[in-house]
This record gives C-alpha cells, structure tokens and sequence, in this order.
C-alpha cells in the first residue's frame, strides 16, 4: 500500500496512518459488497450514512471515491446506485 504526502500528519506515528488506510479500504469492500448482493440498491447520502453507522464527512469520502472509480453512480435526485445498473 503506498501512503501520499497529504495522509500523513506529523503529529502522528505512522503505523496510525496505516490503520486509518486500512479502516477505509476495509469499509470501501464492505459498501462495495452490498451493492454488489442488491444490485437495485440506491441511497442517498443521509440513507448511507445511516445504514453504516457514518459520520457525514467519512460517508461522503467513501461515496467521492466510488463515483470517481465508476462504481457508483449519482442519480439526479442524489441518490447513489451502482453504476452499471440501470
């Protein structure tokens, strides 16, 4: 796993970056793998945040990324889906 700069905070060790790293792609499989079991499923960002117990900015983080990777798609009433679904 390679770090970027921007993750890293000299105030702490590094093995805590890391974790936090892992934390996240951790969740990322786990998002993942219910859209993968409901391919119908759509959420809005409150709904997401809700269903995986989420803080605001974390959720958004992780919705930011799977749209960026094609994986989710963003309706126009803002409701995520995946993005191969119709």
């Amino acid at each position: 796993m390679t770090i970027q700069a921007q993750h890293v905070d000299a105030r702490r060790p590094a093995h805590t970056v890391i974790s936090s790293d892992s934390r996240f792609d951790d969740l990322m499989r786990r998002i993942k793998a219910e859209y993968l079991e409901m391919p119908g499923l759509r959420l809005s960002a409150a709904q997401a945040q809700r269903l995986w117990s989420l803080d605001a900015r974390t959720c958004m983080s992780v919705l930011e990324v799977l749209l960026a990777d094609r994986f989710l798609a963003c309706t126009s009433s803002g409701a995520y889906r995946r993005f191969d679904s119709v």
